[in-house]
């Protein structure tokens, strides 16, 4: 894994975490405490940008945190590639409060289903029987 330690600005830092690595599937997991400040997001995703990208080959799964979104500020994002276009399917999690306390937040993915899950407790889950996200998911 590849580390970028942030950078201090105004009081605010950046950070992430990447790898060169390539995944079919996983469960990845972080614990965060995401900030309250207006015009701030807070993110756990993984992205594929691999050879010869295109948007019909988009892979993303992320968990965000918008601050400025005050009634449902966290929000779960499928993002994929059909072959073709790029397509995203967001939902909220209602209620939550993601600027409380540290959480646990989790994403997994396998080839029958993708899930959220926040302190052990799913909050979203897309089926391959129902969603077609699940299966365009697979860049292997």
């Amino acid at each position: 894994m590849l580390a970028t330690i942030g950078v201090a600005a105004a009081n605010f830092k950046s950070g992430s975490v990447s790898s060169y690595e390539k995944f079919t599937y996983g469960k990845f997991v972080t614990r965060m405490k995401a900030p309250d400040r207006k015009g701030t997001v807070a993110s756990f995703f993984t992205y594929w940008d691999g050879p010869n990208f295109t948007p019909g080959g988009w892979n993303e799964l992320n968990m965000s945190v918008v601050a400025s979104v005050e009634d449902n500020p966290l929000s779960t994002n499928v993002i994929y590639g059909d072959g073709h276009v790029k397509v995203e399917d967001h939902d909220y999690v209602h209620p939550f409060n993601p600027h409380d306390d540290w959480h646990i937040y989790e994403m997994e993915w396998t080839p029958e289903y993708i899930s959220f899950s926040i302190d052990s407790t799913e909050v979203r889950h897309l089926s391959a029987n129902t969603v077609e996200a699940v299966r365009w998911m697979d860049k292997a």
